[in-house]
C-alpha cells in the first residue's frame, strides 16, 4: 500500500499509529511527533501520526473538541511536512472526506460510525487508505460487510482496527481471536491498545484521581478518565482537612458504592478505591461508615495505587527498618498515636504502632487484609533529618498542558491550633533543590509555561534539610528557578507570614520570571486571636510585612485568606478584621467559616467558647462584601490598560477565550474574557481591558501576534518506549 509518502504491509513490519487524542496546537503535535518518530526509527517500526481535528464523541458538552476541520488540517499538514511522516485523522461526515484526503494519508472511520454507508463510500472514493475501527457493538465477522462497502468503490487499501467489544459483556473486553478472523477478509488489522486497556477511575464531575497516580496507572496499562460509565474501577481522592470536605467525600463514596452495586450486575464496575487525606486521617471511621470500599491508599502510599485498582495484591510488605522511610501495614491500619504518645516521643516521633483490633469493630476487623493504609512520621532533630518526599516526575498531569503545580515540600511544622494538616501530612519535608529543578524542567519540556509552587508552608522551604544558609532556602530556590528557560511565569503560593524575611522579598522582587503575586494566608489580624491560633506573628508584624511587600515590589498582587467564627472571636475583634480589609485593600481574598476539628487545640477550645454558625456566616459575608467593593473598583480602573494575558480556554467557533493576567492564579481568582480571540491555550498575548463583568475582566487582544514561539522541546512518552521495544523483540522472535 502506498498512500502518499507512506508504505506499509502487515507482513512487513509493525506499524505504530500514535499521537495526541485531539489537536491542541502545532507545538504539541510537533514535539510528540518528533519523539515518536525517533523511537520508531530506533526500533524499525513504521509510524503514522494520528490526531483528531474534532472529537465528536466527548462525554461532556463542555469538553474541548478541537480546532475544527480547517485549522486542524492545517496543523496536520504542518506536522506531515515538517517531520516527513504519514498522518491520519478521523472523519465524521461524508462532507469532510474530500478536505481530509488532501492532507491525510489514511482516512479513519470512528468505531461508532463504522456501518455508515455514505461515509464508507466517500472514504473509499477518496483514493486514500481507509482505516475502519470495529464498533464495540459488532462481532468481528460482521466487519466483512464493512470491507465490501469500501471495496465497492474500487479501493482495496483497507485496514481494520480491533478496539474491544462490550456487546454481551456490558463493559469493554478484548477477544483477540477477532484479529485473525478479520485478517481472513484479506486486510491488515491494527490493535488499538489505548482503548483496549482502559480501566477508568472517576465519578461524574469528581476528579478521576490525584495527578501523581496517573503516571503509575498509565505505565501499568491503565487509563484515567472522568467518565465513570462502564468503568471497571473508580478512584476517589479525598480531602480530610475540614468537616465539610469529609461530608462531601463520604457522599461521593456512597454514590460510587451505589454505582458499583448496580454496575456489577451488568459485569462492569468491580472496585471502589479511596485515597488521600481522609484515608490518612481517619481510616477506621471511614471503613466503619463505608465498609464496602475495596481498597484504601494513604497519602504516602501512592506507588501501590496500581495494586489497589487491580486488586489481588500480595498480603505482605516488609516494614522498613529506617524510620525516616514509610511505614506499611497490610493486615490493618497503623494506630495513630494519641496526645500522650506524641508528647512522650515528640512531634517528630516515628514508630510502628501495633494493629488495634478495636479500630474497627465486628466483621469489618476480620477483613482488614483487603486494605492497605500507611502512616508516616519523621524522626530526628531539625536540620539533620532528610525526611521522605515523593517524587513527582514522569507524571501525566490533570491540569491543562500549559500550566502546572509543583510541590516543593510536604507537611508543616507551624502547629496552628485550628489545623489538621500536620496530623495528616506529617512534619515538613523539603524536596532537594536538584529534584525541584528537574521536575520544573520536565514540566517545561512537557509544555508548561506557568508553574505554581505549592506546599503547606513554602516560605520555610529548606529549613528541615539544612538548606537555609545565606542565599539558600526559598531565596536560593527562587534564584535557581528564575534561570530556567522556557517557563514564562512562576508563581509562589501558600507563603507563611511569620517566616517571610526581607531577603525573600528582595528575591521575589528581583526574579524576572516570577509574577508579582503572592499568596499569603493571614487568617486574622487581632493579636488575641492570632495568639489563640498560634500563628507566631502579631498585628504589627503583619502590617510591617504588608507595607514592605507593597513598597519593595511595585504592582504586587497580594492574595490572602481569613477565618471567621474562631472560638472566642468577639464582635470587636471581627470589626478589627473588617477595618483591615477596607483600609489595606487586598487584591484577592477568601474567607472561611471556622470548622471545629475535635483533635485540635482549637477544637477543644470550641467547646468552651463557641461562635454560633450563623454569626460566623454573617461575618464572612460582611468581609466578602467589603472585598467585593474593592475588587469591582479596581477592575473598573483597569479600563483602557493593556495587560499580558495567558490563554487558558478557547471557543474557536465563537472566537472567544478565557485567560488570566499575572495577578490571577488558576482556579481561585478572577479571569479575563477575550473577544475576538482564537489564540491557542498557552499563548501569552497582550489585550486591552474594555470593562468588567463581576470579578472577571473583559478585554480585546491588542494584536493577534503572540510571544515568539519557543524552540520545539522533546517530550517524554514513558509508556510508548517499552511497548516499541517489546514489539521489536516480538518481531525478531520465531513463531511458536
Amino acid at each position: 500500500m502506498r498512500p502518499g509518502n507512506f508504505t506499509w504491509s502487515s507482513a512487513d513490519r509493525f506499524l505504530l499509529v500514535a499521537g495526541p487524542c485531539v489537536i491542541e496546537n502545532a507545538d504539541i503535535c510537533l514535539r510528540i511527533g518528533e519523539t515518536a518518530t525517533e523511537m520508531c526509527r530506533r526500533h524499525n517500526v513504521a509510524y503514522v501520526f494520528k490526531a483528531s481535528f474534532d472529537k465528536a464523541n466527548r462525554s461532556s458538552v463542555g469538553s474541548f473538541r478541537g480546532h475544527g476541520l480547517e485549522r486542524g488540517l492545517e496543523i496536520l499538514r504542518h506536522v506531515k511536512e515538517k517531520l516527513g511522516v504519514a498522518v491520519t485523522t478521523d472523519v465524521h461526515e461524508s462532507t469532510q472526506v474530500a478536505a481530509a484526503a488532501e492532507v491525510a494519508d489514511i482516512i479513519q472511520i470512528p468505531a461508532f460510525l463504522c456501518r455508515q454507508t455514505d461515509l464508507l463510500l466517500a472514504a473509499g472514493r477518496s483514493g486514500r487508505m481507509v482505516n475502519v475501527k470495529k464498533g464495540q457493538f459488532m462481532a468481528p465477522w460482521e466487519m466483512a460487510q464493512v470491507v465490501e462497502k469500501v471495496r465497492s468503490t474500487g479501493n482495496h487499501q483497507i485496514i481494520l482496527t480491533e478496539r474491544g467489544t462490550f456487546f454481551g459483556y456490558n463493559r469493554l473486553v478484548n477477544d483477540l481471536t477477532a484479529i485473525p478472523q478479520m485478517q481472513d477478509f484479506g486486510v491488515p488489522v491494527l490493535f488499538d491498545a489505548t482503548h483496549s486497556t482502559q480501566l477508568p477511575g472517576g465519578l461524574g464531575s469528581t476528579s478521576g484521581g490525584r495527578r501523581e497516580f496517573v503516571g503509575l496507572l498509565a505505565a501499568a496499562g491503565l487509563a484515567v478518565t472522568d467518565d465513570h460509565a462502564g468503568a471497571d474501577a473508580i478512584v476517589i481522592n479525598t480531602c480530610g482537612f475540614l468537616a465539610a470536605s469529609r461530608r462531601e467525600a463520604l457522599a461521593v463514596i456512597a454514590q460510587a458504592l451505589h454505582h458499583k452495586e448496580q454496575a456489577r450486575r451488568r459485569g462492569r464496575c468491580q472496585r471502589v478505591v479511596v485515597a488521600g487525606c481522609l484515608v490518612q486521617r481517619d481510616p477506621s471511621r471511614l471503613l466503619a461508615e463505608a465498609p464496602d470500599i475495596d481498597a484504601l491508599v494513604g497519602v504516602f502510599d501512592r506507588e501501590n495505587i496500581v495494586q489497589a485498582v487491580r486488586g489481588g495484591r500480595d498480603d505482605t510488605l516488609r516494614r522498613p527498618a529506617d524510620h525516616n522511610q514509610k511505614i506499611h501495614t497490610l493486615r490493618g491500619f497503623p494506630q495513630i498515636p494519641d496526645e500522650k504518645t506524641r508528647a512522650r516521643h515528640g512531634a517528630g516521633h516515628s514508630g510502628s504502632f501495633p494493629h488495634n483490633e478495636k479500630l474497627i469493630g465486628g466483621d469489618a476487623a476480620a477483613d482488614l487484609g483487603r486494605f492497605h493504609a500507611v502512616s508516616q512520621f519523621v524522626r530526628g532533630p531539625e536540620r539533620t533529618r532528610t525526611g521522605y518526599t515523593d517524587e513527582d516526575n514522569a507524571r501525566l498531569r490533570l491540569t491543562p498542558r500549559h500550566y502546572a503545580y509543583l510541590r516543593i515540600s510536604e507537611g508543616c511544622n507551624q502547629g496552628c491550633t485550628f489545623c489538621t494538616i500536620p496530623s495528616i501530612r506529617g512534619r515538613m519535608r523539603s524536596k532537594p533543590l536538584a529534584q525541584i529543578v528537574a521536575e520544573a524542567e520536565e514540566l517545561s519540556a512537557d509544555g508548561a509555561v506557568e508553574i505554581n509552587l505549592i506546599g503547606q508552608d513554602t516560605t520555610s522551604y529548606g529549613r528541615d534539610i539544612g538548606y537555609d544558609g545565606p542565599g539558600q532556602g526559598l531565596v536560593g530556590l527562587l534564584a535557581r528557578l528564575d534561570r530556567l528557560a522556557g517557563v514564562q511565569w512562576f508563581r509562589l503560593l501558600y507563603a507563611y507570614p511569620s517566616c517571610f524575611s526581607d531577603d525573600m522579598i528582595r528575591a521575589l522582587a528581583g526574579a524576572a520570571r516570577f509574577v508579582k503575586y503572592i499568596d499569603l494566608p493571614l487568617q486574622h489580624i487581632n493579636d488575641e486571636i492570632l495568639r489563640a491560633m498560634r500563628r507566631r506573628v502579631t498585628r504589627r508584624q503583619i502590617e510591617t510585612l504588608l507595607d514592605k511587600l507593597r513598597r519593595w515590589i511595585p504592582g504586587l498582587v497580594i492574595r490572602t485568606t481569613f477565618i471567621t467564627g474562631f472560638p472566642g472571636e468577639t464582635e470587636a475583634q471581627h470589626r478589627e478584621l473588617v477595618t483591615l480589609v477596607r483600609d489595606f485593600g487586598f487584591d484577592c481574598l477568601g474567607v472561611f467559616e471556622y470548622s471545629p476539628e475535635p483533635e485540635t487545640p482549637a477544637g477543644r477550645l470550641w467547646s468552651e467558647a463557641p461562635v454560633p454558625a450563623p454569626v460566623a456566616a454573617r461575618r464572612r459575608e460582611e468581609i466578602m462584601l467589603a472585598q467585593q467593593e474593592i475588587v469591582f473598583r479596581r477592575n473598573a480602573a483597569l479600563a483602557g490598560r493593556p495587560l499580558p494575558i495567558l490563554i487558558d480556554q478557547v471557543d474557536a467557533r465563537r472566537r472567544t477565550a478565557l485567560g488570566r493576567h499575572a495577578g490571577q492564579a488558576p482556579d481561585i481568582d478572577g479571569r479575563v474574557r477575550l473577544h475576538p480571540c482564537s489564540a491557542e491555550p498557552g499563548t501569552l498575548l497582550t489585550a486591552v481591558v474594555e470593562g468588567a463583568k463581576g470579578y472577571d475582566l473583559l478585554a480585546r487582544p491588542e494584536h493577534p501576534a503572540a510571544t515568539p514561539p519557543r524552540a520545539p522541546r522533546p517530550v517524554r512518552l514513558p509508556v510508548l518506549e517499552p511497548a516499541l521495544a517489546a514489539a521489536e523483540t516480538a518481531r525478531r522472535a520465531p513463531c511458536p
